[in-house]
């Protein structure tokens, strides 16, 4: 027979399993933690005994051992920085011919003034209903359509 003062059946509830569980996964967890600070604390005690960097990284700063690729290591890339910035900052035709390039100086000072015409409203309109924008973007074929 079902007791049915308690509310619910007692033999169904068993939250003991669980509860066991959970402490022996928290215990383990924590026990991972502090093996795994002992050994860290472990290890930059015996890379400090013997000289050693144990970090890879600290090692790849170094040169590598001669024959080398680059006689002197970053003239390379130092050239090719120049040509970009010379390419940014000046003047010139694109690969395709029918194009130009502009500094980028003078192209972000087309695009604030293009964002800034974009988002002036006046005032005056929006309080009148009237959503018109006097901004008008040119055509790039040209008012003719060619």
């Amino acid at each position: 027979m079902v007791d049915r003062s308690m509310g619910y059946e007692k033999d169904h509830v068993k939250a003991r399993a669980p509860i066991v569980v959970g402490v022996i996964l928290a215990i383990t967890v924590i026990a991972s933690f502090i093996v795994c600070l002992y050994f860290f604390e472990g290890l930059m005690d015996w890379s400090k005994d013997k000289d050693e960097d144990i970090f890879i990284m600290h090692a790849a700063r170094e040169l590598p051992p001669a024959p080398r690729l680059e006689t002197k290591p970053g003239l390379a890339l130092g050239i090719q920085r120049a040509k970009e910035d010379a390419r940014l900052e000046t003047y010139g035709r694109t690969m395709d011919e029918s194009r130009v390039r502009i500094p980028i100086d003078r192209a972000l000072d087309y695009f604030i003034k293009s964002v800034s015409n974009v988002r002036a409203d006046p005032p005056e309109a929006e309080s009148k209903g009237d959503k018109t924008n006097e901004s008008v973007t040119p055509d790039p074929q040209g008012a003719s359509g060619k």
